[in-house]
């Protein structure tokens, strides 16, 4: 049975969790998601770093067309209502959408 989308995949295969996002999340303070992982996403997706450093991928992995927001530790900083607030915000800061 292929993986849900809503499931954590393992750290080492992380191509299908990404594989055709318009939206990426990251709150794992670790390198787990790699270029050719992300090269996966649609054009135009957003990729946004939660965790705090060193992020879950290298920044200059996303590919051209994808928007790459750091907005380290807000998961930690703040509490988990405010933080889903703080992230709202920041994406309609960045994109103009929710």
């Amino acid at each position: 049975m292929p993986p849900s989308p809503w499931m954590i995949g393992r750290f080492d295969d992380m191509e299908w969790g990404v594989f055709g996002a318009d939206y990426v999340f990251n709150t794992v303070p670790a390198r787990i998601i790699k270029a050719t992982d992300l090269a996966g996403m649609k054009e135009g997706a957003l990729y946004m770093e939660l965790a705090s450093a060193p992020g879950g991928c290298n920044p200059a992995d996303c590919p051209q067309g994808c928007m790459h927001i750091y907005e380290n530790g807000i998961p930690g900083r703040v509490s988990p209502l405010a933080a889903a607030k703080a992230m709202a915000e920041c994406i309609y800061r960045h994109t103009g959408v929710i």
